[in-house]
């Protein structure tokens, strides 16, 4: 069974625990590229993305950084939105597995 996150990408999609993502990279343009891909994994009860390469290969090894997926959202819409659903990603993330 895949397990919701209760988050969606850029596009509306739901974003599962298992699902590969792809976040636009903000930063280190000259070690990753433009993007980066990641898994979604569970720790504990918070949905975490785990690194496995980006626009310029695997630059890592798979898993070498990871945090709490909620940090590519606006954290300030975590406590005033009331469904979770409407919460959108700071940067473009899009689901590609």
């Amino acid at each position: 069974m895949t397990k919701l996150t209760g988050l969606s990408d850029s596009y509306s999609n739901p974003i599962k625990v298992g699902n590969k993502i792809k976040i636009t990279n903000e930063i280190n343009h000259e070690l990753h590229g433009a993007w980066v891909v990641y898994e979604v994994i569970q720790k504990g009860l918070t949905p975490v993305v785990s690194y496995l390469y980006s626009e310029k290969g695997q630059i890592f090894p798979e898993g070498h950084s990871a945090g709490p997926l909620c940090n590519e959202y606006d954290l300030e819409q975590f406590v005033f939105e009331k469904e979770i659903s409407k919460i959108k990603p700071t940067n473009e993330i899009v689901v590609v597995e």
